[in-house]
């Protein structure tokens, strides 16, 4: 027979609280404090609830922080199979929304990057119809996608630590003496008038180019 008391003890789910909410909260507080301020105990804080009644939303941190990374990729530019766009326009604006996400979320991302999938079969349905309709054979298909992520995900991080280290580097051009200064400063201007984005979008293109080229 079960023990009444235990029973009572169990967090059972907190009223008017959802997993979206738990997983809101925690992007909250990544926000404010980084991905290491973010723990059940922090978010039940935010959300006014014993932080174990969290656990009828999510199962633990790792489905805490996949679900975290899923928001952030909820308000993506998704190809759908009816848009009139060419394929490559369409994968361009998904990737491109995409790298714009990671770099929001690059602490997150290293946690995570593995998991990003279009799961949902619309999504899914519209991100498969425009790589086939570049590269017809599905395992090439698969192979462009994989390698289409890893160079957003790749273009993000290094992006974001670029902009992070900026004032780092400029703190250690002024301890240097007056020529190896103006040597350094004007390498780190030229690296600064980079336009990353663009250069980012026009890589993209051409990948796309070369497998469609390939492909013939």
């Amino acid at each position: 027979m079960a023990d009444p008391a235990a029973a009572r003890r169990r967090p059972g789910p907190a009223r008017s609280l959802s997993r979206e909410q738990v997983v809101a909260a925690g992007l909250e507080i990544m926000a404010r404090e980084g991905l290491k301020g973010v723990h059940f105990r922090a978010i039940g804080m935010r959300l006014g609830v014993d932080h174990k009644a969290l656990y009828t939303y999510v199962a633990d941190k790792d489905d805490l922080l996949t679900g975290m990374f899923d928001a952030t990729l909820s308000a993506l530019e998704l190809p759908q199979r009816e848009d009139p766009r060419p394929p490559a326009d369409q994968l361009v604006a998904l990737l491109v929304s995409l790298r714009k996400a990671f770099m929001a979320n690059v602490d997150l991302l290293h946690l995570v990057a593995s998991k990003v999938t279009f799961s949902t079969e619309r999504a899914a349905e519209g991100v498969w119809s425009a790589l086939l309709a570049i590269v017809p054979d599905l395992d090439r298909a698969a192979e462009l996608y994989t390698n289409l992520v890893q160079l957003t995900i790749g273009s993000a991080v290094e992006t974001a630590r670029y902009r992070v280290a900026e004032p780092v580097r400029t703190s250690a051009l002024a301890a240097l003496d007056p020529h190896t200064q103006a040597r350094l400063t004007a390498y780190a201007r030229a690296m600064t008038n980079i336009d990353r984005d663009k250069l980012f979008e026009s890589t993209l293109r051409a990948a796309l180019h070369a497998a469609a080229e390939s492909s013939k």
